[in-house]
Parts: C-alpha cells; sequence; structure tokens
C-alpha cells in the first residue's frame, strides 16, 4: 500500500505540471496563431558516422525557432504565468509576473523554418558536409507545430595531408618545430572550427617568439578537395604584412606601472608621482605597495623578446596578489632602436585597487526529521595589504551548533567555535640564502594559527590549538605545492563527565584518541589540474597529502631512553606527543555533457596509521563521514564506522542519551553527481554518494568497526538525493535532500534502506530524509 500512495502521488504531481505546459496554455492563442512546440531532426539517407544525438543537438539550436523553456524539462510554467499575467488588467503585480517570471508564447512562422534550413546547410559544410541538403515539413495538431527538419548529409569530407610550410625563414622553422601539437589530425572530419582554432595556435607559438604584430588573420589554408576519394589537403601559409616585406621581432623596452589608476583620476589633473627602478617606471598618487613586489609579478623584462606566455603569467601573478579590483596590459611601438635595428615595445600596465578590507558571512544547515537540526555560520575578515606587500591577513570565526528539539532531552547537543588568523607573504621567508626563484612559482610563505573548542553538552570538551609555518608555490600552471615544515598542536579533553569517563575506561582506543597530546609534524600536499582542452570534454582534478607527526621527537626520545626502562609514552612539557603517518588523496572529473549539463565524479581514499609513541590516531586527526560535503544521507561524524551500530550496543546501553561522533583510521567515498540548468542562476542536481570509514583495529565497544578486508565492501554506506543550487557566479547557495539507500548500520538488520521506501509515512521521513543548506559546490 505504501508503495501505492508514493506512486500516485507522483503521477499526481506530474499530471498537474503536464496539464500547465498542455492546453492551459494553447487556449490564450489568438486566431490563426499556432504554439511552436518543438524541432526534430531526421536523416533521410544515412546518420552520421560517430555521435548522431550530438549533431543533432547542434542543429536543433541552430533552429531559428526555439520551444518555451520547461521547467525540470516537463512543463512550460513560465509561459503560463504570462498568459495567466496577460489576460486580466495590468497591476503592479501582474506586470513583474509577466515581464520577470513569465515568458512570451513562441509562434511559429514559416520564414524562420527556411532560414533556419539555410544556417544548418552552412553549419553542415563548415564540418565536412560539403553537398548536405535541408528541408522541412511541419506537423500542426491541437494549435501546437513541429517542425521537421530532413536532413540529406552526403558524404563526409575528411582531412587527408597537412602541409607545413618548409622551414625557408625564423617563422616557418618555429612552426615546422611546434608542428606536433597541430589540432588538426589526418582522417578525421574536416571542419572549418577547427582551422579557426589551428590559426590561433600557429599565432600564439609566433607571438611567443616576439612576432608581437602577428595574428591570425595572417594565418591562411589553401584547400584541395578530391571529390571522388572525399579527402581535403590542407597547406598552411603566412601572409607577409601589407606595409613591410616581412613580419619583425619585437623587443621589451620600458615597463610603466600605474599603481593606483583610477577614472576620477584619469579625468581630473591630479599630479602623480614617478619612482624608477631599472626598466620599471612607477606612476602614483600614493605608493601602496613595494615595489619589489609588483616587479616580482611582472614577467616583462628589458631586452626579452616580447610573449604571449609572459603577458598572461603577469596577467594571473598580478591578479593572484589579490589587492588589484582591474588589471590591464597595452603595448606602444618605442621610437627609438639599437644598433642592430632591433624593434622594442613599451609595456605600459594600469593597476586599480581593491577595496584594502573587506568581511564576509557565511552559513550552512543540516537537518533529519529525528528533531537534530545543525546551523552554523563564519564571519571572514581579510586585509588585503597589511605591510604595503600584497600580503593577506585573513581572520575567521565560525560557530555552530547542533539542537534537539525531542521532548525531555538537551536542546543543545554540540556546540563547536573555531578561530583562525592566516598571514601570507608574497615571497619564500626562509633562515638562509635562497636561490631566487623562477617569477612563474608564484611563491608564497603563510604563518597560521587555529583553535576549535568542541563541546559535547554533559560529556566532554576537546580544545585544540595549532600554530603552523609554510609555503605555497607553482610548477606549471597545472602543479602546485604546499609544504609545512613546521605544525604543532595541543590537544587538550576537558570536562569529561563520569558517563564518559566509563565508556573511555572500557575501550583502549577511544582513551588514546580523546588523550591530552602534543602533535609536532610535517604536511606536505600537491594539487593538479589537467589543461583544458575544448576537443576534450573531460576535466581532472588530483590533491594528495601526506602528514607526518612524532617522528624527530621520537628519534631524540628513542636515544635518550635507550637501555633505560623508561614507559611509553614518552612526553614532551609533561604532555604525550603524537606519532603518526597519514595519506590520502582526492580525485575528481568533470565531464560536460553539452552545454548545460555536466557529470561530477569523486573518488577519495585516505589511511592513517599511528604507531611508535601513539596507540591510536589523535581524535582531531581522525576521519569522518557524513555531511553536507560528503555522503549527505546521514548527518555529519554519524556515518560508521564500519557495520556498527549505535543503537542496542554497549555505547547506547550504558547511556541512551549518548551523542558519540563516529570517526575512524580509513576512509573510503565515491561520488557521482549530474548537473544540469534548470532556468538561469537556478540549477538542479541528482547525487548518488557511497563510502564509510573504519577503524584499524578491533575495538570492544564498537563491534564491527574495524577493516577487514573479506568484509569491507559490505559496509559501503549509498545515498541518493537531489539539490537545487542558487548560482549567482559570486555566491552559490546550495540545498541538497538525501535519502539511505544501504545502510550498513541498520539496528533491524535491513541494510537495504530502499526495500522500505514509503517518503508519505511520517515516520520514515523522520528517520531517514536528510536536508543540507551549505555555501558552494561539494566538491
Amino acid at each position: 500500500m505504501a508503495v501505492l500512495r508514493t506512486i500516485s502521488y507522483i503521477f499526481l504531481v506530474c499530471a498537474s505540471l503536464l496539464f500547465l505546459s498542455g492546453c492551459a496554455n494553447t487556449r490564450f492563442l489568438r486566431d490563426g496563431e499556432v504554439l511552436f512546440k518543438a524541432n526534430k531532426v531526421l536523416y533521410v539517407e544515412q546518420e552520421p558516422e560517430s555521435k548522431p544525438k550530438a549533431l543533432s543537438a547542434e542543429l536543433k539550436e541552430i533552429s531559428q525557432l526555439q520551444p518555451n523553456n520547461k521547467f525540470l524539462g516537463v512543463a512550460q510554467t513560465r509561459l503560463w504565468f504570462y498568459n495567466v499575467a496577460s489576460r486580466h488588467k495590468q497591476n503592479k503585480f501582474r506586470f513583474w509576473m509577466k515581464e520577470k517570471i513569465g515568458e512570451p508564447p513562441v509562434i511559429y512562422d514559416s520564414t524562420y523554418a527556411t532560414k533556419s534550413t539555410l544556417l544548418m546547410e552552412n553549419y553542415l559544410v563548415n564540418n565536412g558536409y560539403f553537398y548536405a541538403n535541408v528541408d522541412y515539413k511541419t506537423a500542426i495538431k491541437r494549435k501546437k507545430a513541429t517542425i521537421v527538419y530532413l536532413v540529406d548529409l552526403g558524404d563526409v569530407y575528411r582531412v587527408n595531408n597537412i602541409k607545413f610550410p618548409a622551414p625557408t625563414n625564423p617563422i616557418n622553422q618555429i612552426i615546422q618545430n611546434n608542428k606536433k601539437e597541430t589540432v588538426m589530425v589526418p582522417c578525421e572530419p574536416f571542419k572549418v572550427s577547427v582551422l579557426k582554432d589551428e590559426r590561433e595556435r600557429i599565432a600564439k607559438d609566433l607571438q611567443n617568439e616576439g612576432y608581437f604584430y602577428l595574428s591570425r588573420e595572417y594565418v591562411t589554408f589553401d584547400l584541395d578537395s578530391n571529390n571522388s576519394t572525399k579527402l581535403v589537403n590542407v597547406g598552411i601559409k603566412i601572409n607577409p604584412p601589407s606595409d613591410t616585406s616581412q613580419h619583425e621581432i619585437y623587443y621589451i623596452n620600458k615597463v610603466y606601472v600605474h599603481t593606483d589608476y583610477s577614472i576620477e583620476q584619469f579625468k581630473s589633473e591630479v599630479t602623480l608621482d614617478t619612482f624608477t627602478v631599472n626598466e620599471y617606471h612607477f606612476v602614483y598618487e600614493d605608493l601602496k605597495y613595494r615595489t619589489n613586489i609588483l616587479i616580482g609579478a611582472i614577467h616583462f623584462e628589458r631586452d626579452k623578446k616580447y610573449s604571449r606566455v609572459d603577458y598572461n603569467a603577469t596577467l594571473n601573478h598580478l591578479a593572484d596578489l589579490g589587492v588589484f579590483r582591474f588589471i590591464n596590459i597595452k603595448f606602444v611601438p618605442a621610437l627609438e632602436t639599437d644598433s642592430t635595428g632591433k624593434r622594442y615595445l613599451n609595456c605600459i600596465i594600469t593597476l586599480t585597487p581593491s577595496k584594502k578590507q573587506e568581511w564576509g558571512i557565511e552559513a550552512s544547515a543540516n537537518n533529519n526529521t529525528t528533531f537534530l537540526l545543525g546551523i552554523s555560520g563564519t564571519f571572514t575578515y581579510r586585509n588585503k595589504n597589511v605591510f604595503k606587500g600584497a600580503e593577506l591577513l585573513e581572520i575567521s570565526a565560525t560557530t555552530g551548533f547542533e539542537t534537539n528539539f525531542d521532548p525531555g532531552k538537551n536542546f543543545f547537543n554540540t556546540v563547536d567555535i573555531r578561530t583562525s588568523a592566516n598571514l601570507y607573504f608574497n615571497k619564500f621567508m626562509v633562515p638562509f640564502k635562497l636561490i631566487k626563484p623562477d617569477k612563474s612559482t608564484r611563491p608564497k610563505t603563510i604563518i597560521s594559527i587555529r583553535n576549535s573548542f568542541l563541546r559535547r553538552i554533559n560529556y566532554y570538551t576537546v580544545s585544540t590549538t595549532n600554530v603552523s609555518f609554510g609555503y605555497d608555490w607553482r610548477q606549471n600552471e597545472r602543479i602546485r605545492h604546499r609544504f609545512d615544515p613546521i605544525s604543532i598542536s595541543l590537544v587538550r579533553v576537558l570536562n569529561q563527565s563520569p558517563e564518559f569517563r566509563e565508556i573511555l575506561d572500557r575501550s583502549q582506543t577511544l582513551r588514546t584518541s580523546f588523550s591530552e597530546q602534543l602533535i609536532i609534524g610535517m604536511n606536505y600536499n600537491i594539487t593538479w589540474n589537467s589543461k583544458y582542452n575544448k576537443y576534450k570534454p573531460s576535466q581532472w582534478y588530483f590533491l594528495g597529502n601526506i602528514e607526518t607527526a612524532g617522528n624527530f621527537m621520537h628519534g631524540i626520545y628513542s636515544l635518550v631512553y635507550i637501555g633505560k626502562d623508561e614507559p611509553k609514552p614518552y612526553t614532551m612539557f609533561n604532555v604525550p606527543y603524537a606519532q603518526y603517518i597519514r595519506l590520502d588523496g582526492d580525485m575528481r572529473n568533470y565531464t560536460n555533457l553539452g552545454r548545460k549539463a555536466t557529470l561530477v565524479s569523486r573518488l577519495f581514499g585516505g589511511i592513517g596509521v599511528p604507531y611508535g609513541n601513539t596507540e591510536s590516531l589523535p581524535y582531531i586527526k581522525q576521519y569522518f563521514s557524513g555531511g553536507s560535503n560528503d555522503i549527505r544521507a546521514w548527518r555529519v561524524r554519524a556515518l560508521g564506522p564500519g557495520s556498527f551500530v549505535l543503537e542496542g550496543s554497549d555505547l547506547e546501553i550504558s547511556n541512551p542519551n549518548i551523542f558519540f561522533d563516529q570517526t575512524g583510521d580509513i576512509k573510503l567515498e565515491a561520488n557521482l553527481e549530474l548537473r544540469f540548468d534548470i532556468y538561469k542562476f537556478i540549477k538542479g542536481a541528482v547525487f548518488l554518494d557511497g563510502g564509510n570509514i573504519w577503524t584499524l583495529k578491533a575495538d570492544t565497544l564498537r563491534p564491527g568497526a574495524n577493516f577487514e578486508a573479506n568484509r569491507f565492501y559490505k559496509e559501503f554506506a549509498l545515498g541518493t538525493g537531489v539539490g537545487f543550487r542558487f548560482d549567482f557566479s559570486y555566491f552559490v547557495l546550495r540545498f541538497d535532500i538525501g535519502v539511505p539507500l544501504h545502510d550498513p548500520g541498520s539496528p533491524l538488520n535491513n541494510n537495504w534502506v530502499i526495500k522500505t521506501f514509503d517518503p508519505l509515512d511520517r515516520a520514515w521521513r523522520r528517520s531517514n530524509v536528510i536536508f543540507n543548506l551549505a555555501i558552494g559546490y561539494p566538491f
């Protein structure tokens, strides 16, 4: 019966939506008007050899008639709002509903269909179908018109030989040296878009060698097609400039940097000062930045060839400083030349400062219907130029609460307060002389101080203070490194209740995790992004991390206590220090499915191994699962470990009201999310999350929590759901609803929750539906 009620409810909702997009809209048409319904593509002779659906979709987009938008791909609700608002006398509300929410009807017009056939034929010719023919017919039913485009593709012409110019001069030699980078591929269909990209690539290569004025317009192609073989030979050549016999190489002369440019300053007659360092000339009303920092971000140098790579690197490096709102770089020919006849360019850089100080607020929430609600807010303050070196001071404070509306229990379950202060310097700060790093590395030094205060009401309080010192740099445009040689954390467990101490006394693993510890170690991570290529719609991202602690201290203490009967754990300042290694990796893939949809997949794996002076990982270094950026069908820290079931366990029996975070030493997770456009800034998502956490050692209080090869794959939790995102580019508000499919810790020994799926049942919703409200995308 529950399943029948669910199906009936879904059917009723769908039927209502379809009604809005059906006859309800056609009855508003005038006499003789026909509402345009859809474009269809029908191949007359044969379909294209590859991706026929993709070509059909491209042809449909070319059509000059496009149907009214459908909400969630089902109902033309915007058209319905327009019609409803138009049928009555206008007022402010109806005008707003008509113009802002509504959308006027798309009326069928045969002249647009005729024009569309010509545009489609031109598109097909540009994609190798030289003799394609497109006609159309119109089907009208119930005042709705569907255009069926009849496409006769003919034979597709393919690229045969690609002839690059002989290396008879420096320009042709550069083209020959880089011909392996060509985007044209023999045997692939001939496409004009590929020729355009090849022109751009060649022009870019030549400009990187100093040919500043050699734009893509000088790159031309000689095409020779063969009707019998359906092959096209492509010859590449560089046309000379109209005013001279050859293209010239340009070198950098002087660099002018206007550090505080503004429109008001430009219009007024303000007297500007200048300051010169070698070839760099700084122009300013008030010099707010140290010149060495700006010079370090400018990749142009005197007597160096002009290069588009240097142009892009300078633009990105100046933007990376984070202190400028607008950046503009232009070049003008210098009047002077040297004895060899070199031609020079003066570089003019105008910088408009952004606000020095700014602040922001973020919020997130998650909830399931069993009376638990988690809310957090973050306040962030930034000062972008603390010591006139474009340093960034970032101070943030986050406060989170988890409340319980269940009668008879504490209203506040959890209080979480975190503060941090980070100071970023735009250089490497080391206690010894360092070889000057390449500008492309964009070096930074980061000093951080963080403190967290986690209070579980009536159970325990964990306070953590961390100080770290590290470096951040780029190896190239795809690889970035972060290394913290110094990271010190002090973990203190305060205010343990008698009930909680009784639990710790019964579990060595938990007792060690929640002990006072000093963590002295280092951390390194690497980030890799695949290079963007529009011919490969799939992009990759990887973040790898390795963290070690206690090794240096343990080496010293081991030497000191050799031959002595000194019990472990060893201490520093009367506090035991932790010793462990932690490894994890995060791999993501973003695949474009057309213009309006993206498939995102993610794999995460991590393990932390305590050894030497430590029996268990510190609590703050253990993994957890669940939450708005994790497996969204569970609350944060509520999943796992393994198949452990809290209900009915010794943990619950000892205290029925215990609220205990679930953490582990191993984490495996996989996510799959389909993101798609709904309407302008409104995006939708359907997701599937899976994974769990495990402990390395068996825990008597948490049976089934440890990782074992013969059963871990059976303990993967699965959750699914839908989400909505309000994407304003600079700000994304995300709302996700998650429900479990497979729960390895189901107290009823019925792991497949999907078997009891009944969203109309209030008790089922209270136990299984999780609401997540957050800022930004989950990954």
